[in-house]
């Protein structure tokens, strides 16, 4: 990415756009615990089940805890435990017998493989013949569902078509530990396992393996060519069966293969920073109306691809953390998602219509004080305003248009008027990186609307009454910012400020369009340092002024949704 454009402000730009779309987002539903393996019942998309460990440890390092299976009934608001019988609450994978949804299976890391034919509301242990008890991954054949394959730790894949009554070894893979495991859903005695070898391959069912093609690879900072081992995840293209994905752990990203693992080829554009962040891919999936949109979580970010795993974006909207070990998809197109430490996520659309901004500092000389009524979630007082502290431009941001190019924001620093030492416990609005916490102890500035140049107002918009806090680290996101400045990659680095919408001088309407549409501000860097010396001139409602501006400041991002009222 090019460093950021002399300051050019017009009325429109490349990215500026009043036309509305959908935004998808994570929307939180509940937080069940720490889960490792989500199940949607095929016949109602509501019916959700959850395998849960202990949100302390990777496989490997187990301790003795967990928390067994949860089930929820309503789209994953509410969940209640099912563990009766379930000796071990160490839960690894959890799956569901197609052709009858009460039949279930759930691996343990230390109890084996438990089956449940009521719906979870009582478990049996199933493990005649299995080569040990923990157990990492679980599969079901599509089409004869009493045909599953069970991934183990240091004991290779074990199988059972008697619907887990008795389970023997598919030989060739111990001593290794099976960390995933992909069924072809065409020919299910096809079937793919993920090794710390690389990638495994059977014909028969599992009761024969060979490797597959070699996993090179690169990293963008580092020309030298590499091979990928472990492999912690497996997707088979549903819509195209000899297309098959497979998902690395430390920095090795994630493959493809067009010709059932013959030959593989990297493909992990977008996933790699050009801050040298790594990825290590915990979990695929892939949407059911939609071949080509995939889902891959990984150790610093959960993303998606549009176009088959030709590109990756960060889709971590809505997430509070970015890293999960679970999706759970229904044919009706219905996709959950579990973040790692235990929410989870429903995906969600909204309209597009409230911006993002990029600010960054200014400065002007000569601004005359003025006196404001302030009526907003941190109370109402007369406060005044100083000199001016950011220009804030609306922008682009993950493919959402700017809805209102013409209006910019004008922040002023502002005395604390009645509230000198007033303290908000602040509960911040889903966004783009999800629900957190934030205690604005500081009232720091007002942002008003303001027009730039000589160019036509745009449509009201809200005022904004800002609090800073503690500067809690943010989640190290690397984002695309698209306005009038230009186009840049910067990391969110710090959480600064959250703002709110206020009215002034007790205006009402215009001033109040969103309640409860906060902005959350978090400072940000740039891979190299960036200095504008430049001015751009602005009319807002205390009137018109030349700000100089110097350098960007930071990335403020909208609510999903108003949770404030």
């Amino acid at each position: 990415m090019g460093t950021l454009a002399p300051l050019a402000l017009v009325a429109a730009c490349a990215v500026c756009s009043t036309a509305s779309a959908a935004v998808d987002y994570w929307q939180l539903r509940s937080a069940p615990g720490f889960v490792r393996s989500l199940a949607v019942d095929p016949g109602d998309p509501d019916i959700v089940y959850a395998a849960m460990s202990n949100a302390a440890t990777y496989f490997g390092e187990h301790v003795p805890a967990g928390q067994g299976v949860f089930k929820s009934t309503d789209g994953g608001r509410y969940w209640t435990p099912r563990n009766n019988g379930l000796t071990n609450l160490m839960t690894s994978a959890i799956v569901i017998d197609p052709s009858a949804p009460s039949v279930l299976y759930v691996a343990t890391a230390g109890g084996g493989v438990f089956k449940s034919v009521d719906g979870a509301l009582s478990w049996v242990p199933q493990n005649t013949g299995l080569g040990g008890l923990s157990v990492y991954s679980l599969a079901i054949d599509p089409q004869t569902p009493t045909t599953l394959y069970a991934g183990l730790e240091g004991a290779g894949l074990y199988r059972t078509t008697d619907g887990a009554a008795t389970w023997v070894p598919g030989p060739g893979l111990a001593p290794s530990t099976v960390w995933a495991i992909a069924v072809d859903p065409a020919t299910p005695g096809t079937l793919y396992a993920g090794l710390d070898l690389g990638v495994f391959k059977s014909v028969n069912g599992g009761a024969g393996w060979t490797t597959t093609g070699a996993l090179h690879y690169t990293l963008p900072a580092d020309p030298t060519v590499k091979t990928g081992r472990e492999v912690r995840a497996l997707l088979v293209d549903a819509s195209a069966p000899a297309t098959i994905y497979a998902g690395l752990n430390v920095s090795s990203g994630i493959f493809k293969s067009v010709d059932a693992g013959a030959t593989w080829s990297q493909a992990s554009v977008g996933l790699f920073s050009e801050f040298g962040n790594y990825r290590f891919i915990t979990v695929l999936a892939q949407d059911p109306l939609a071949p080509a949109t995939l889902y891959a979580s990984s150790t610093d970010g959960t993303f998606r691809s549009r176009d088959a795993g030709a590109t990756w974006a960060a889709f971590n909207t809505g997430l509070s953390r970015l890293e999960g070990f679970a999706f759970g998809i229904h044919a009706s197109g219905a996709v959950y998602f579990a973040e790692v430490f235990g929410d989870a996520f429903r995906l969600a659309s909204r309209a597009s219509g409230i911006d993002h901004f990029r600010c960054v500092k200014a400065r002007a000389h000569g601004v005359a004080q003025r006196v404001v009524t302030v009526s907003d979630e941190f109370g109402t007082t007369s406060a005044t305003v100083l000199r001016p502290l950011r220009f804030c431009t609306p922008t682009s941001f993950a493919g959402e248009p700017v809805t209102n190019p013409d209006t910019a924001l004008v922040c002023y620093k502002l005395t604390h008027g009645d509230f000198s030492g007033f303290r908000y416990p602040g509960f911040l609005a889903n966004r783009v990186d999800g629900y957190r916490g934030f205690d604005a102890r500081k009232i720091e500035s007002l942002c008003v609307p303001a027009t730039v140049g000589a160019g036509p107002g745009g449509a009201p918009r809200d005022a904004y009454r800002c609090g800073r806090g503690p500067h809690y680290s943010s989640p190290g996101l690397d984002v695309v910012l698209s306005d009038a400045l230009g186009t840049q990659l910067v990391r969110r680095t710090t959480l600064d400020r959250w703002c709110v919408p206020t009215d002034l001088d007790g205006g009402g309407g215009a001033n109040r369009l969103e309640p409860g549409m906060d902005l959350r501000c978090d400072l940000v860097k740039l891979p190299k340092p960036v200095s504008l010396s430049t001015e751009v001139t602005t009319t807002d409602r205390f009137g018109s002024l030349t700000l100089t501006l110097s350098k960007p400041d930071s990335n403020c991002v909208p609510a999903l949704e108003d949770i404030l009222h």
